[in-house]
């Protein structure tokens, strides 16, 4: 009897185990599965460093988004954001609901249109939400990613921008909010951004410290003017 009490409290434990492991395992990257945003903030995150917070742009390179109703159908709005187009990204992160709500903003200034079960996930997960939405056209995110679409290119100021992996080493945290805030050189400015989204994008770039970083380091470390968030290129 007390050997068969034993083999069933044992059996119990591991099974309690399990269910606690698998449970912190779905949980890893998620937070909250109930909250609420609009289209207008998912453009601010997805969409602004490019196009402006108020869908202006910068022609030619960013174009303008207003009255985009002229240029596009729906159809073809959501599928770019999708898909890509010339020097735009994917932007395969975001939900089918997320695109269909952006959509709707740009063809709706108001923006009133929500998503009220969107996911909210750990700071790391969401900075590399917003690495994907902001960065990913220009930077790798480490040294043996593929050469990102608009490395290389007049919107790059022909020279690939530095590989971010290690940027948590060469730069404090407030020289790298700093640099987001000023748009240094050729970057865009990502003023637009919240301080919290800006310390989940530091976040997320923590996680990558000595994973696959460039061997030398970038004109970042080596220029002073890059670590005050003002103009360098050699300027």
């Amino acid at each position: 009897m007390k050997n068969r009490n034993l083999i069933f409290a044992t059996m119990l434990l591991g099974i309690l185990f399990l269910a606690a492991f698998t449970s912190t395992n779905n949980r890893e990257n998620k937070v909250d599965e109930k909250a609420t945003t609009t289209g207008q903030e998912l453009y601010r995150l997805n969409c602004a460093g490019c196009h402006g917070v108020d869908r202006k742009g910068n022609p030619p390179t960013y174009p303008s988004l207003d009255e985009i109703e002229e240029k596009l159908t729906a159809t073809e709005v959501r599928t770019q954001i999708k898909n890509g187009k010339g020097f735009m990204p994917p932007m395969a992160h975001l939900s089918d609901e997320e695109i269909d709500v952006i959509t709707l903003y740009l063809f709706d200034e108001n923006g009133n249109e929500q998503i009220s079960s969107i996911t909210i996930y750990t700071p790391e997960k969401q900075g590399e939400m917003v690495f994907k939405s902001n960065c990913a056209g220009c930077h790798r995110a480490t040294i043996n990613d593929p050469t990102p679409q608009n490395a290389n290119t007049q919107m790059c100021s022909m020279m690939e921008p530095a590989v971010l992996a290690g940027a948590t080493k060469r730069f404090t945290k407030n020289e790298f909010l700093n640099i987001l805030e000023t748009g240094p050189c050729y970057m865009p400015s990502f003023s637009h951004m919240k301080q919290e989204e800006k310390e989940t994008l530091f976040a997320h770039l923590k996680t990558l410290e000595g994973k696959e970083e460039p061997g030398q380091p970038s004109i970042g470390k080596k220029c002073w003017k890059m670590r005050k968030g003002k103009s360098c290129c050699g300027r």
